[in-house]
């Protein structure tokens, strides 16, 4: 028994059918062109609503994150400002330093370097 499949392309859309000679195999898929990328779409949770808009699980993640990332830069950015926490003020120091050499060894010059270090920081 022989097979034939056609498969048509209108669009995004690709459209693929089986079937044989006698016509007991029949079959049809579809699916979109490119690449799969699936639903990111967070739960819901109960209760929690802000002006209205429900909150997920995922803009509450979010929220914990930039607290605790607000919070790590407001105590290095008093660290470097002041002569307290003299810890956290060497390893702020010492990471910009870190980041300045790895670039200047990336681009190889210095100049270069010192000029894109705010955008890569």
């Amino acid at each position: 028994m022989s097979q034939a499949t056609t498969i048509t392309h209108t669009g995004n859309l690709i459209s693929s059918e089986a079937h044989s000679v006698s016509g007991e195999l029949h079959a049809t898929t579809e699916h979109h062109a490119g690449p799969h990328i699936p639903g990111t779409q967070g739960e819901v949770i109960d209760g929690l609503s802000v002006m209205g808009f429900p909150v997920t699980n995922t803009i509450l993640s979010t929220w914990i994150f930039m607290v605790f990332l607000f919070l790590g830069v407001a105590v290095l950015y008093t660290a470097l400002r002041t002569n307290g926490l003299p810890r956290v003020r060497a390893f702020g120091i010492d990471m910009v330093s870190r980041l300045d050499d790895f670039l200047t060894n990336a681009l190889s010059e210095k100049r270069i370097a010192r000029k894109f270090l705010p955008l890569v920081g």
